[in-house]
């Protein structure tokens, strides 16, 4: 949300509206990351019972 908010709030700013891009792909890349673990997890915790 905050990368969101940079974005819309830049006002024609580049340096901002890319400080906002950022934000973003970094928030889609940790969600992922969380996700994938979550998987891992669940594929390592079947293989082991």
């Amino acid at each position: 949300m905050w990368g969101a908010f940079l974005y819309m709030s830049a006002a024609g700013s580049p340096r901002q509206m890319e400080s906002g891009k950022t934000a973003i792909v970094n928030a889609l890349a940790g969600l992922a990351i969380v996700l994938l673990a979550r998987v891992i997890a669940g594929l390592v915790q079947e293989a082991m019972a």
